[in-house]
């Protein structure tokens, strides 16, 4: 039996994370897995993985993770991506998804839906998390943030 496998992207561009997700996706054993792939936006990156075959959806949603000066808008940003959530919620059912794999630490929606809909999720993290060193910040911090990801 194939197993159904939700993709998630930060982005519709196509830079380093986006290339590495979509090999890793191209990588797959098709006899056993179907991919999805859910994008925040059109792009680049939804127009090749089309050509490769994957199913792709528009799930509209911000980064909960922006950069230090822009760290005040991640409350706006969390509740407008309840839509997503939502919306993220339908397409696993919809689609039967058994596992969800997301691509970045900036978008969590995917994380969300998984625990909502009790199936497994795996992060694939691109970022640099340590303060010091990141031009990216969580508004309640590298601990609040790093227990969101392991949860």
């Amino acid at each position: 039996m194939k197993r159904n496998i939700l993709f998630v992207s930060h982005s519709g561009e196509l830079y380093g994370a986006e290339r590495v997700l979509l090999l890793t996706i191209e990588g797959l054993n098709k006899e056993k897995f179907n991919s999805v792939l859910a994008l925040p936006r059109s792009g680049p990156l939804e127009e090749l993985a089309e050509k490769s075959g994957i199913e792709t959806f528009c799930v509209p949603s911000k980064w909960w993770i922006t950069e230090k000066r822009k760290v005040w808008k991640q409350p706006l940003s969390w509740l407008w991506n309840l839509k997503s959530l939502v919306q993220m919620s339908k397409l696993i059912d919809k689609k039967k998804i058994d596992l969800v794999f997301s691509n970045s630490a900036v978008n969590f929606t995917g994380a969300l839906a998984a625990r909502l809909k009790n199936i497994p999720h795996i992060w694939s993290l691109h970022e640099i998390l340590e303060e010091s060193s990141s031009f990216l910040s969580f508004l309640l911090g590298k601990r609040a943030l790093v227990g969101i990801i392991s949860a």
